[in-house]
């Protein structure tokens, strides 16, 4: 036969078995909060409080962004320097290549015309100067322009021997013939201005006329704006303006 089960009324309950050993608990994990990434405006006031720790040290920032400024225009001038040294030195080489080959050329034409050479002084760099070239064709020009008059001078004096006492009487000729107008031209301005004023011209009245006086107007009449012709009528629009404002004799 089957054993049967007893119901649960029919069972005694027992009272629980007190242990006397401790049960281990396992320690709760702590649990992590998941934090989100931080904005600028959130590093920016980060930043602030940073900021305001190293505010004591402005007087060190400002010696040394001096020192930098110092340095850095040291660093320019220095620069500048060895630049100009280096343009100095590339002049210095071109100078001394263009004398190097002016001086080859001027050997060439010494050996072939010694009297054209140039010269220059032993133990000197004259030969090197940027003005040497240009003296010297300067000079060989002037000295074949003074062996061409030259040439044409020997011709002169080979063709008439006495054109030059002709050109010097001719030239002291053309002076006193100068002078003489001159004189005319003076006299025939006093003569004019005597004639607008009705002065009788008791100096000129008894006098003969002199050789250029026609010539002399007639130079006048062809040449209407000369200067001196230009005074006399002047001279004369004034005496005869003045001559007008005088009371009339009664």
């Amino acid at each position: 036969m089957a054993r049967q089960r007893p119901d649960d009324d029919m069972m005694v309950s027992k009272p629980p078995i007190k242990s006397s050993a401790k049960i281990y608990k396992k320690p709760k994990q702590q649990q992590t909060r998941y934090k989100a990434p931080a904005t600028d405006s959130q590093d920016m006031l980060a930043l602030k409080p940073l900021l305001k720790q190293h505010k004591g040290n402005d007087k060190g920032v400002g010696q040394f962004r001096a020192k930098v400024e110092r340095d850095r225009q040291s660093l320019r001038e220095t620069l500048q320097k060895r630049l100009q040294k280096a343009q100095a030195a590339d002049d210095y080489r071109r100078n001394d290549i263009r004398a190097t080959i002016f001086s080859a050329i001027a050997s060439e034409q010494k050996e072939e015309d010694p009297k054209s050479a140039m010269t220059t002084l032993p133990g000197t760099l004259i030969a090197r100067s940027v003005h040497f070239p240009p003296a010297c064709a300067i000079q060989d020009a002037s000295n074949e322009l003074l062996a061409q008059y030259k040439r044409v001078n020997n011709l002169a004096e080979t063709t008439s021997p006495h054109s030059h006492h002709r050109i010097i009487e001719r030239w002291q000729q053309g002076v006193k013939d100068t002078e003489r107008l001159f004189g005319v031209g003076q006299r025939t301005a006093v003569r004019r201005v005597s004639k607008v004023l009705g002065i009788d011209d008791a100096m000129t009245r008894n006098e003969e006329p002199e050789e250029g006086i026609e010539m002399l107007e007639d130079l006048y009449k062809l040449m209407p704006n000369s200067e001196l012709q230009k005074s006399l009528q002047y001279a004369e629009r004034g005496v005869k303006r003045m001559v007008k404002g005088l009371p009339k004799e009664t």
